[in-house]
């Protein structure tokens, strides 16, 4: 009887040493898992700390609309992202707009944009709106600037967002840097 309660003993110190290595190893995985969510967290922090984000203004004809927009350093060039609540304006689907950075401030621009953001122009939408009619849903569209961020701030700058040519080349947002 008294092999049986020592074997039972000793099997039981095992199982508690196994369920105490267990329990280190979980909280080693645990430990090294938030490690590793704290590091992506602090690089999106650092990213979202260098993204300028510029209220974009809807023109007379795109009254009642809001925008904003995304300036993101990328090395030498920035990633411009523009999320506008719809348009006021008639347009022909699929909604293209075209984004253009011009040196001076909105109202005082340029007679010629610096940089055209046109490589993406049709935004992307889940289903078409019918012809002719106001967008009235939300859109977002990304560019590249081939201007380093610090480029575009150091002076004055704005970046303007157009219909497409098919829809009369109409300004409908303007944002100063």
């Amino acid at each position: 009887m008294k092999q049986y309660i020592e074997g039972r003993k000793a099997r039981k110190h095992k199982r508690m040493q196994r369920q105490s290595l267990r329990s280190i190893l979980l909280m080693v995985a645990t430990i090294a898992g938030l490690h590793l969510m704290w590091g992506c967290t602090t690089s999106n922090r650092a990213a979202e700390a260098s993204t300028k984000t510029v209220q974009l203004s809807a023109t007379g004809m795109n009254a009642g609309q809001v925008g904003k927009a995304f300036l993101r350093p990328q090395s030498d060039t920035t990633v411009v992202t523009i999320e506008v609540s719809g348009l006021s304006v008639t347009t022909t689907p699929p909604v293209q707009l075209y984004m253009a950075m011009y040196e001076g401030r909105c109202g005082n621009l340029a007679p010629n944009p610096k940089y055209t953001l046109d490589k993406v122009v049709q935004v992307p939408e889940i289903t078409s709106p019918p012809p002719l009619i106001p967008a009235r849903r939300p859109f977002r569209l990304t560019n590249t600037a081939p201007a380093p961020l610090s480029q575009l701030t150091s002076s004055p700058h704005a970046l303007v967002v157009r219909t497409s040519p098919a829809d009369m080349n109409r300004e409908v947002f303007c944002g100063n840097l």
